[in-house]
């Protein structure tokens, strides 16, 4: 397991369960969470499964990024 910590500056612009909803949708990352007063998204994944690039792009893809 591998931990990833992104920083958002969409805090307050999307919803934070679709932002949940979007990344455990894919498969390996097994926990997700968002603290919006350091504006950060946390992400605990399988990295046999899914690269830290991979839910760079889908955070991006949102404009979660």
């Amino acid at each position: 397991m591998k931990v990833k910590k992104f920083v958002s500056e969409s805090f307050g612009k999307v919803d934070e369960n679709y932002v949940k909803n979007s990344l455990h949708s894919i498969d390996g990352v097994k926990a997700v969470r968002l603290d919006d007063r350091a504006n950060t998204i946390t992400v605990e994944y399988d990295d046999s499964k899914v690269s830290s690039s991979t839910l760079e792009n889908e955070l991006r893809k949102n404009n979660f990024l």
